[in-house]
């Protein structure tokens, strides 16, 4: 079953799909039509995640949807955070 969230009045599907170059996760909120609203993961390079941990996009006009996905329980906050493009960005468990 697929896990949904309500953001900003529309409902969204949370998906998840492997980085072929580095294996670490991507994650993307899609509509209903299936088309991706959200990236909600950043990736890296340089950045060492463990399974299943991504930098959580929540800058810009993302800010505030991993809050919306802590309370709903699909992230899990580590306590770790990054410097990502001159941002701090928490890396978060995806469950």
């Amino acid at each position: 079953m697929a896990k949904k969230i309500l953001w900003k009045g529309e409902k969204l599907i949370l998906v998840k799909r492997l980085f072929h170059e580095n294996g670490n996760l991507s994650v993307f909120l899609l509509d209903e039509t299936k088309f991706p609203q959200i990236k909600l993961s950043l990736n890296s390079s340089k950045i060492s995640l463990n399974y299943n941990e991504i930098l959580v996009n929540d800058i810009g006009k993302n800010k505030g949807i991993k809050d919306v996905l802590i309370k709903a329980g699909y992230l899990l906050p580590t306590g770790k955070w990054t410097d990502y493009k001159s941002n701090l960005v928490e890396i978060c468990k995806i469950l």
